[in-house]
């Protein structure tokens, strides 16, 4: 009876409401076996090459703790599936960092992976380091946003733009060796921190095993050209 009540354009509605939910069901369960696969194979690789995995964050450099990219944002914050190893004497961080700001249509989620250097030598000072965007960030400046560019290098102050506490220790310490480092091995997208022993190089998105090698070779070859500076 209820059946035979319902009109034609009842029924389709409940039939496609019907299909969506089912296709978001099937879409979740999908995506939360490729997540256990992804975290499964690095596991496999920290077992294969001698690095430690944890599923939560466990170690975080002091001197890092204070990167602007470690911060907390919006109401949610998760960190997770960490790495901790050593390359050729540098010892590495890295994991994911999952956040949410706002609620129902002004939710966002950002999901990042970051990977943090350290060694004892190198003395770098607090600097931040992203692409520049057209407009966005010429508006920026118009409103006192900071931008440290350098006249005899054009390209690299045209490409980035490089914040820090202390611009006159930025200048000394971002000679041409340290720019052309930054030049040749960025990836759009990169954001880059420094303080004291850290760097670090954070990539938008979960990362596979492949993905996190990458950012780690590319955070290497930038590092190992940073040069020991006093201040």
């Amino acid at each position: 009876m209820f059946a035979q009540g319902l009109d034609s354009e009842a029924i389709y509605f409940w039939s496609f409401f019907g299909v969506i939910v089912l296709l978001a069901i099937i879409i979740s369960i999908y995506q939360s076996k490729k997540e256990k696969q992804r975290v499964e194979a690095l596991k496999d690789y920290c077992r294969k090459s001698g690095v430690v995995f944890s599923e939560e964050v466990t170690r975080v450099p002091n001197n890092a703790a204070g990167f602007s990219v470690l911060a907390d944002k919006g109401h949610t914050n998760k960190w997770n599936n960490e790495m901790y190893g050593n390359r050729n004497g540098i010892d590495f961080y890295m994991f994911e960092h999952y956040s949410v700001s706002g609620y129902g249509k002004n939710r966002s989620v950002s999901l990042d992976t970051i990977c943090i250097l350290v060694s004892d030598e190198v003395n770098l000072p607090q600097f931040y380091l992203r692409d520049e965007y057209f407009l966005y960030d010429d508006l920026g400046k118009l409103f006192g946003g900071q931008d440290i560019n350098f006249q005899e290098d054009p390209v690299f102050s045209k490409n980035f733009v490089l914040q820090g506490r202390s611009e006159l220790a930025i200048r000394q310490f971002f000679g041409n060796t340290v720019r052309q480092a930054f030049v040749n091995n960025h990836t759009s997208g990169y954001v880059y921190e420094g303080g004291k022993d850290c760097f670090a190089l954070v990539k938008s998105g979960r990362l596979d095993v492949e993905g996190r090698a990458t950012i780690l070779s590319d955070a290497l070859k930038i590092f190992n050209q940073l040069k020991p500076v006093e201040f």
